[in-house]
């Protein structure tokens, strides 16, 4: 279970791709993808194969990626690692846990169960329940001393970042506990997290999306992606190879900026209802 093999095959597979590279080795688990991006993985599955195992090159061709790629494999990982996908003799299925995260009536306590399954996730919740997260330089000292080695730091402490506000662990105020359920399902049934979601929820249907697989994808895909809200767009953007570290610093701090806006508005409409 401690083994890091995963951790360094699948899931850091996107910097490890190049032949005769070493990376250190990391002495705690954790994805570089983010629990978001392993949700419509274990969405397409659910379109793709219902509940039943389908080949990994079949997934991947339905995500319009290779299956030896380095994203995918990442993808895979992580979606491993969250307990949503289980894989066998080049087989890929959903687990319960990954049925729950597609269905929008527990997608919510399934989204916080799935965040607490990452190690170092878990490790952060333990020391940090009920304060406010340090800034992010801070946040990566203490990933380090954790185990994560200190050249892969930034990009755990990004996935991290991005998973913890997708699963509602980062409360109004800023603290970082765990959701309240009721709070989160009305985000849920929102328009636009509805048009995120929809295509795994739907799970009555699931033999209904098997013809046409490429254009209800592509289309799904650009739902998913209008849906998506401006700060995991940018989180997405910073994963780009192209995009050099001071580019990056900015696209943080421009991502901690909407964050704490939208908090603000949070709190301000609550007191608004209260008076």
């Amino acid at each position: 279970m401690g083994e890091p093999v995963d951790q360094e095959t699948d899931d850091t597979a996107v910097s490890a791709t190049a032949p005769g590279r070493k990376r250190d080795r990391s002495q705690i688990e954790f994805p570089y993808s983010d629990l978001e991006r392993s949700i419509e993985m274990a969405a397409v599955l659910l379109r793709e194969g219902g509940q039943a195992k389908i080949d990994l090159t079949q997934l991947a061709v339905a995500m319009d990626q290779s299956a030896t790629g380095g994203t995918f494999r990442g993808r895979l990982g992580a979606a491993r690692m969250f307990g949503l996908l289980e894989t066998d003799a080049g087989k890929v299925g959903l687990t319960q846990l990954g049925l729950q995260a597609t269905d929008e009536h527990s997608a919510a306590a399934a989204k916080a169960e799935a965040f607490l399954k990452i190690p170092l996730y878990k490790a952060m919740f333990d020391r940090y329940q009920g304060y406010a997260l340090p800034p992010a330089a801070a946040i990566e000292r203490q990933m380090e001393s954790l185990g994560v080695p200190p050249k892969q730091k930034e990009r755990a402490r990004q996935a991290f970042s991005a998973s913890a506000q997708y699963a509602g662990y980062i409360a109004a105020n800023g603290r970082f506990s765990k959701p309240t359920f009721a709070g989160v399902r009305a985000k849920e049934e929102s328009p636009a997290e509805h048009v995120d979601t929809g295509g795994g929820g739907g799970g009555g249907g699931s033999s209904g999306g098997s013809g046409g697989a490429g254009g209800s994808e592509s289309s799904g895909q650009q739902r998913a992606e209008q849906g998506k809200a401006l700060e995991y767009q940018l989180i997405d953007l910073m994963t780009e190879p192209d995009i050099d570290d001071n580019v990056k610093q900015s696209i943080w701090a421009l991502v901690q900026y909407l964050t704490a806006r939208k908090m603000k508005k949070a709190t301000a409409s609550k007191d608004t209802a209260a008076s």
